[in-house]
C-alpha cells in the first residue's frame, strides 16, 4: 500500500510542504505547495504567524501524510566538527556529549545533541555534531501541537543537507 510522506520546511518568510508517494520500490514527487507566513503585527510572536501558516496550507490542500519529516531552522542549532580516537559505533554514542561539554557555551543538561559520522577509519573518525536549546526544541515541537501535527522527525537543516551528498 503506498504511503503519503510529507516533507514540511518552516523557512523565514513561509511554509513549504513537498508530498511523496512512497511505494515499495520508488518515491514519487505528487506536489509541492507554499504559504506565505503573514505576521498581522511586529510584536506577533512568529511561532503564533507561523502555525496558522501551517494550518491554513494543510486545510486548503487537505494534506495528510502517514510520515511528516521536517527540520529545525538553522538559527536554532549550532554545529561542530569533532575528531575521535576511535570509530566504534556504541563508543562514539557513549561519550558525544561528554566530549561536546568542552565546547558548549551552556551546561549539557540545557541542550539535546545528534551527531553523523562523517568518516570513519579504524582508529578515529570525523563526527558532525548538532546542537540546540531544549527550549527552542520544545517551541519547535509546541508549533506542531498547536495545529495537531505529529512530525515522525525532526532533523536538523545542515546535517540532513549532508545526508542529501549520500543519495
Amino acid at each position: 500500500m503506498p504511503q503519503q510522506i510529507l516533507g514540511l520546511d518552516i523557512g523565514s518568510y513561509s511554509v513549504k510542504v513537498a508530498e511523496f508517494t512512497r511505494t515499495l520500490r520508488s518515491y514519487e514527487l505528487v506536489g509541492f505547495y507554499e504559504q506565505p507566513i503573514v505576521r498581522t503585527s511586529p510584536a506577533e510572536e512568529g511561532v503564533a504567524a507561523e502555525a496558522k501558516a501551517i494550518q491554513i496550507l494543510f486545510e486548503e490542500y487537505n494534506l495528510k501524510g502517514d510520515f511528516i519529516y521536517t527540520a529545525l531552522p538553522g538559527q536554532m542549532t549550532a554545529f561542530r566538527t569533532i575528531d575521535l580516537p576511535f570509530s566504534n559505533f556504541k563508543k562514539v554514542d557513549s561519550t558525544i556529549e561528554f566530549e561536546m561539554e568542552n565546547y558548549l557555551p551552556l551546561p549539557i543538561e540545557e541542550v539535546v545533541v545528534d551527531y553523523k559520522i562523517l568518516s570513519a577509519q579504524k582508529n578515529s573518525s570525523k563526527i558532525l555534531v548538532a546542537y540546540a536549546r531544549k527550549g527552542e526544541l520544545i517551541k519547535f515541537l509546541n508549533l506542531f501541537a498547536g495545529v495537531e501535527l505529529d512530525p515522525r522527525f525532526v532533523g536538523a537543516e545542515p546535517v540532513e543537507l549532508t545526508n542529501l551528498q549520500n543519495v
